[in-house]
């Protein structure tokens, strides 16, 4: 009867541990089958594949600088040291990220829900495609969300007390936690500021209590020399990497017209996941529950305090949540004005999200605890509602084929394993290729190169009308009103939007009629060229077709001067050295 008995009270946690089994499964398996994409590529080569002390010092192209999410780096480069180059071992750290996040979830739900409701909890706050895309892919926010939210449980767990000061312990796992969280991503360091603050307010009201004369001036400190060592940390640590970013422009990733316009806006678009819904009336409800949601978060947090009641954990949990919403915003608004940093958006503000549906399940439970009979069921009914529509919404988002951010990259992976299937027929034994891309592809593309070994691929640019391809890889119709004659398309991508087309050679040129075209040009130079075509460095090619495509749009009367048309030639064939004065 006891056995039973525990059974029957546990099943809510086994639930939540099946469900958690079934969300980490998807991640795992979005881990294996995902192509690599554009930003785990460039992590890859430029960070990973250096020295521990150049990935901190930042010993890469300016562009990229950003992309080094430092302590997912370093355990991508321990992973990959030990089990190889695959997509799964270098998304390791990213479902590493995952476990910890639903860990924190559970917990930090147990600490305020009833058990009945721990199973529509969890869902609410693991059911966003968004949030669940970056625990597959190698980019450092899977760990920033970990952590972050195991710094939320151990705050909660330091405040939750009736002493009037803090656990030490509590408060030290979790400005660890919080610390390991800015390592991971340095968009994290705005909740990592926001608790440390709350930390030291609490401290004020709890040893310097309004209304009393006592002054514990020894407590208060003791509390705070915890406190800062972090914070001097995390400051001193990133000064570097910051300062050198900030030189180089490298935080380009935000926008500056405010944080309601572009923070707030960028997160409930991606929050979509590209659903064709109806967007404008989606966008208007989802800012006035907000506000609603915000503005009543607060009425919470001034009541509760003015009414001095016994308080309970949801309480007390709504004014941190609350201080926490708030202190982030303010942050990030004083960084903005005081050193012009942009305002975060997309997956920069990605902590927002768990942040603001833990606030929202928070003060969904404070109407089940402290209201009517009527009211609480009213409250239950409408959070059941969403419970649906996220559950309906994740659903129709459920794809093992691309992340949203980097839609673009789906079927790279399966692109370049075409290549590979070809090289292994022995296709390009005898000759190399050079493919035409669009920029966004490069990074992606050569991982696979170097993953399957593509040796007889030369390499991948960006198109160039004075580069001949003998692929093409782009997005569908970018080429600008390209003749149907150039390429032959092999294969079109519907998700990704983009096309593989083989060049089509152009047929032989008629000797003849070139060089009765250029009557005046070096008979010799143009003889020398068809006989050997050179093969021009740099990794660029050339044909003879892109020159005379060059004469033949050019000024007619530079067509009869020999000494410019060798130029040209020069230009493009650096290697025949042709006299330009002729």
């Amino acid at each position: 009867m006891n056995k039973s008995f525990k059974l029957s009270q546990n099943w809510p946690d086994s639930i939540v541990i099946g469900i958690a089994a079934i969300i980490f499964s998807y991640t795992c398996i979005r881990s294996i089958l995902l192509s690599i994409v554009n930003d785990e590529a460039v992590t890859y080569f430029f960070f990973v594949s250096i020295p521990i002390k150049d990935i901190y010092l930042l010993n890469a192209p300016d562009a990229h600088l950003a992309n080094n999410h430092l302590l997912n780096t370093l355990l991508i480069k321990l992973f990959t040291n030990f089990l190889g180059n695959y997509e799964f071992v270098l998304r390791i750290p990213a479902l590493l990220g995952h476990v910890l996040y639903m860990s924190a979830v559970y917990r930090i739900l147990r600490l305020f829900l009833r058990r009945y409701l721990l199973v529509p909890g969890f869902l609410f706050l693991n059911l966003h495609p968004f949030l669940l895309d970056f625990f597959s892919c190698a980019r450092g926010y899977s760990l920033g969300l970990g952590f972050m939210m195991f710094g939320i449980y151990y705050m909660f767990q330091a405040l939750d007390n009736s002493t009037a000061e803090l656990p030490n312990r509590y408060l030290i796992y979790s400005l660890t936690f919080l610390s390991f969280s800015v390592l991971s991503n340095l968009s994290f360091l705005y909740p990592f500021l926001a608790i440390i603050s709350i930390f030291f307010l609490f401290n004020c009201f709890k040893i310097f209590p309004l209304g009393k004369t006592n002054h514990r001036l020894r407590d208060f400190i003791t509390q705070n020399v915890i406190i800062l060592p972090f914070l001097v940390f995390i400051i001193s640590f990133y000064a570097y990497p910051v300062i050198r970013m900030i030189k180089c422009g490298s935080l380009y990733f935000g926008a500056t017209d405010g944080f309601w316009k572009n923070t707030v806006t960028s997160l409930i678009e991606t929050s979509l996941y590209g659903k064709d819904y109806i967007s404008f009336p989606f966008l208007f409800i989802s800012k006035v529950i907000i506000i609603l949601t915000f503005v009543f978060g607060g009425t919470i947090t001034v009541y509760e305090y003015l009414k001095k009641r016994n308080q309970r954990s949801t309480d007390v949990f709504i004014k941190v949540m609350f201080g926490l919403l708030f202190l982030c915003i303010f942050y990030l608004t004083v960084f903005h004005y005081l050193f012009g940093v942009k305002y975060i958006i997309e997956r920069a503000a990605i902590f927002f999200i768990p942040i603001y549906f833990l606030y929202l399940l928070l003060i969904s439970n404070y109407v089940w605890e402290r209201t009517s009979n009527k009211f609480s069921k009213l409250a239950f009914c409408v959070f059941s509602i969403m419970i649906m529509i996220l559950l309906i919404h994740f659903i129709g988002c459920i794809n093992l084929t691309h992340y949203y951010t980097w839609k673009y990259d789906a079927a790279t992976k399966t692109m370049m394993g075409y290549f590979d299937e070809l090289g292994k027929t022995g296709q390009f034994q005898d000759h190399s290729i050079l493919i035409g891309v669009n920029w966004h592809f490069r990074p992606s593309i050569y991982y696979y190169m170097l993953k399957y070994k593509l040796d007889f691929i030369k390499g991948a640019f960006w198109i160039d009308k004075k580069i001949s391809f003998d692929y093409y890889y782009i997005y569908d119709n970018a080429l600008e009103k390209p003749e149907k004659s150039s390429f032959k398309p092999i294969k079109r991508y519907l998700i990704s939007n983009t096309i593989l087309a083989e060049a089509i050679p152009k047929d032989k040129i008629n000797t003849e009629e070139l060089f009765s075209y250029f009557a005046r040009l070096s008979y010799v130079a143009f003889r020398e060229i068809l006989a050997n075509p050179p093969v021009v460095e740099n990794d660029m090619l050339s044909e003879l077709s892109h020159i005379n495509v060059d004469l033949q749009e050019s000024d007619t009367a530079r067509l009869y001067k020999p000494g410019i048309i060798n130029s040209e030639i020069n230009r493009c064939f650096p290697k025949l050295h042709l006299q330009e004065d002729i």
